[in-house]
This record gives C-alpha cells, structure tokens and sequence, in this order.
C-alpha cells in the first residue's frame, strides 16, 4: 500500500554535494531520563572539539521516545520527546504539542510526566529532495498498557530560511496493528536519496518495511527469522550496520536476529538467531550498535558487552566478552551497569546506563578486535544524573550503492571535485589533543588515511579512517613543538593538506 503527501517537491542536481548536507545530522544528541528532575538531559555534542559529554537543564524535559536532527552545519535544529516537537530553542512548535495523542500522551506528557517512555520508537529523516522538510516517524498506542504500540505515525514540519517551522500534518496513520514498541530503524537506500524504514510487528516474525521516496510512502511486509514474543516489547534495539549490509535486533529474550539486507529491494534474507543466556533475561535492558566498518557486533547486555565478528562463518563462536559491569553505584546506591548503545559521528559507541544516571561509558575504538576495541566503563561523569533515553540516528553518511541497479541516480561521481573535500583542525595551535573535522564525497571509502607531517616533510603518524567517521582525533603529548602539516590521503594519494603547530 502506499500513502501520498501534498507538498511541493524541490527539485535540485543530485550530486555529492546532497549526501554532504545530511552527514552532520546527527551531530547534536539529546538523551535522557532522570526520575528526580525532568528537565535533565544529557547532551552529547561533536561540534565541540573535543566532542562533549555532559548533562544539564533544559526548559523543557525528555523521556526514552526521543527524536532529534542537526542541520548541514552540524546544529540542533529539531527536537522531539514524543508529546511535542520543539526547535533549537526548546519553542514548542505550533500545534505539535497534539502529536502522539491519546491515553498514554495523557498519562506521561506534561504536565504529568517529560515524554513517552518507548525507547527507540521515534525516527527523524529530512525528506527526499526537499531539505526543508523533515518526516517524524513515531510509534504509539490508543491501549492502557504501554508496552506494546497499535500505530505507527508520520508527522512533517518545514522550515523557511530563517529557520521557523511550521506543521504541515501530524500522527498520519502509517500502520494501524500491534507493532513493538521500539526497534524502528532506517536505511538509506541504494540509490543514496531514499529511505528504507522497517518496523517489526509484535509477537510474531512479520517485519513491516516502509520505502520513504521522493513524494510516497510505500509500505509492504515480511516474515522472516525467530518469532519475537509478546513479553519483551520496548525492550533491547535494533541497527542496521554501517554499510546497510546487515540488520540486527537483540532484547532480552528471543536474543541475537541477524539478517543480510537488500538497499535495492529491502528484502531481508539468511536469517541467523543466537542465542544470549546470562543477566540480562531478567531484566528489560539490553542495546546493540556495529562498529563503523561494519565488521563487528556489540551486544549491551546489562552486566556485560560482547563482541561478535560479523564477517566470519561462524558467528556465534566468535562471541568474546569485552567488558564486565564492576559492580559500581552512584552515592545514590544506583548501579552504573549498560543499557543502550549509539555510534557517533568520530566511530565511537556511547552507552548509557539503567540506574546510576550520572555517568556514560564508551567503547573507543569498535573496529578492533576484542580487548582491543577499548571499552571503559563511566569514561564520561555528567554533572547532573540521566539514565535511559538513547537518541538512534540512521548512518546519514551512508551514499549510493556503486555499481547496483538501483544507483539510477548517480549520486557519487566517479571523480570528486577538490571542493568536495575539507579539513578543519580544533583547536590550532594545539596542545595535547588534536581533532581533526574531516568533510569527504563518499564516507564509505576504506582507502582515506590521515597523515601527520613534520616541517621537514617526514611522515610521524598515519591512521586509516574508520568509513562513515567525520571525525579523528590524536594524541601529540609525545610530539614536539613547532609547525606539522595534516594531509588526508585518499587511495594513496594527497588530495588536501592543512597545517597546525603544536604548543605544549
């Protein structure tokens, strides 16, 4: 079935430039929930160099349903906690504030509570060709019980150049049937402009895969893999990896579902279930997030994270253990375990906790192999305590699918221009710790290497770029002072050199 939007289509030349508008989106988060305060949120934001972690007040609070977008240049210009949909400055926009409508708005929006308490239930996507435009795809229930939804939602909001929004329509009826509260996740489809959207059904193995193109919004279904069961809706996560290769659910209780994904067809195929046995199925916590090269699995499982190498034959049997919960509580007597996970635009994945609500833990560096990859628990401690609430993002660097049929749009040129290029360096002159801000035609080239040159010429460090990562950052405490040169080298060629100076 289809459902079809009056509103005007702008039309513009695809071209690499229009995969580059959208690779900031997800640069500004906003998570929460705190039980005592509801108008603390937790803020991640990679504008900052180095990216910045913390928590704070805001006018106006967040639950677990959130849904947010930054715009070409990185800032927050969205905001969504389920009951509303604000702009950048926390203003309601108008007639938003009926989004979600219904018993449950009623029961947790204000001035009852911050926001809908379904985590990963709420999507925000700019629209096909017309980048003033944004779709807010949102689930939600007429019923009393609110862990399962009976609707799936779409609500659109346009901006003008000053950046005012206005509602176009809202809660526009997608799906009317019992779908899982949670777990709605995108793609970018293979000719890089569309989008894939798929939302699972509850309590069986029907997938609800929705094609969001230039003017509809085409609907079909799929069943496929392990059935899910009616006790573990809101509960763990969904991903696609990096690549668009490989769809992934895991919750408590029907554990690991991998699949192969199709970004011409949105078919799913070569269903894989695992079985995860520990902590984490008696509670209602567990995420998962793929590494940045889209080789490796992280499975957040309350008490432990695991890995599992999704490129090898046998991926059950990779599954290693990279991070124990130590045991830790708050002075609150809260404990610091792992909830949710979301990368982040510079390849790191950011995990919130269930109850110890001021602190964040990381993996550092997800494209290694085990102990390697870096996970370290409460590596960011927040000034005001947020647990839950993970914001999801779809891979908005993620461009056509070269060489496919379904690349009818050409959306990456063979021979990018120079100007499609770009280095910023924060801060310069740099002490320590030196970020480097990296715009590319195609994120998901795994030949860009970062290299540092000293004033002589000499290469003293060199480092492959993670795909789909905007963002490298080193370490120069063992460097001396003076002028270096950063180059960026794409399929071992120098393609644009910056220079900065490092002042201990």
């Amino acid at each position: 079935m289809k459902q079809a939007f009056g509103f005007i289509i702008f039309l513009y030349s695809i071209s690499a430039l229009a995969q580059n508008i959208d690779a900031k989106r997800d640069y500004y988060w906003r998570k929460g929930r705190d039980f005592i305060d509801p108008i603390v949120t937790t803020f991640v934001d990679f504008n900052l160099k180095p990216t910045k972690v913390d928590s704070t007040l805001k006018k106006r609070g967040n639950s677990d349903q959130v849904g947010m977008i930054s715009n070409s240049n990185g800032a927050l210009i969205l905001f969504s906690n389920g009951c509303y949909i604000s702009d950048k400055n926390d203003s309601i926009i108008k007639n938003t504030n009926r989004m979600n409508s219904g018993t449950i708005h009623d029961l947790y929006c204000p001035p009852n509570g911050s926001g809908f308490t379904h985590q990963q239930s709420m999507i925000v996507l700019p629209f096909p060709r017309d980048t003033n435009s944004f779709a807010f795809f949102h689930s939600n229930t007429t019923l009393t019980r609110d862990y399962i939804a009976d609707r799936l939602l779409v609500t659109k909001v346009t901006k003008d150049n000053q950046e005012h929004f206005t509602m176009r329509y809202i809660d526009s009826i997608l799906i009317k049937d019992s779908i899982e509260a949670g777990h709605l996740t995108a793609c970018r489809h293979g000719n890089g402009r569309d989008w894939w959207i798929i939302q699972p059904r509850e309590n069986s193995n029907k997938y609800y895969k929705m094609l969001f193109s230039t003017d509809e919004i085409t609907i079909s279904t799929q069943n496929i893999g392990k059935s899910s069961t009616a006790f573990e809706n809101y509960a763990g996560q969904a991903v696609f990896s990096p690549d668009g290769k490989k769809y992934v659910r895991y919750n408590f209780e029907s554990d690991v579902r991998i699949f192969d994904f199709d970004r011409c067809t949105g078919l799913l195929s070569n269903p894989i279930h695992i079985p995860i046995q520990d902590f984490a199925d008696t509670v209602w916590f567990a995420g998962c997030a793929i590494s940045a090269n889209s080789r490796f699995l992280y499975l957040i499982s309350t008490s432990q994270i695991y890995q599992l190498d999704l490129e090898t034959s046998n991926i059950a049997a990779s599954k290693t253990t990279v991070l124990v919960y130590d045991g830790s509580v708050s002075p609150a007597g809260t404990p610091y375990d792992f909830a949710h996970a979301q990368i982040g635009a510079d390849g790191k994945i950011y995990i919130s906790n269930t109850g110890g609500r001021n602190a964040m833990h990381i993996i550092e560096a997800p494209d290694s192999a085990g102990l390697s990859c870096r996970a370290v628990q409460r590596r960011f401690k927040l000034a005001k305590p947020v647990s839950y609430g993970m914001p999801y993002f779809p891979n908005f660097r993620l461009g056509a699918l070269k060489g496919s049929s379904c690349d009818t749009l050409r959306t990456n040129p063979d021979t990018p221009h120079l100007g499609d290029y770009d280095l910023k360096l924060y801060p310069n002159p740099v002490g320590d710790h030196l970020t480097i801000d990296i715009t590319l035609p195609n994120y998901d080239n795994i030949h860009t290497e970062i290299e540092l040159l000293d004033v002589a010429g000499r290469r003293v460090y060199r480092a492959r770029l993670s795909p789909f990562t905007s963002i490298h950052s080193v370490l120069l405490s063992n460097f001396a002072n003076g002028l270096y040169f950063v180059c960026l080298m794409v399929d071992g060629s120098p393609v644009l050199t910056r220079k900065f100076t490092i002042l201990h």
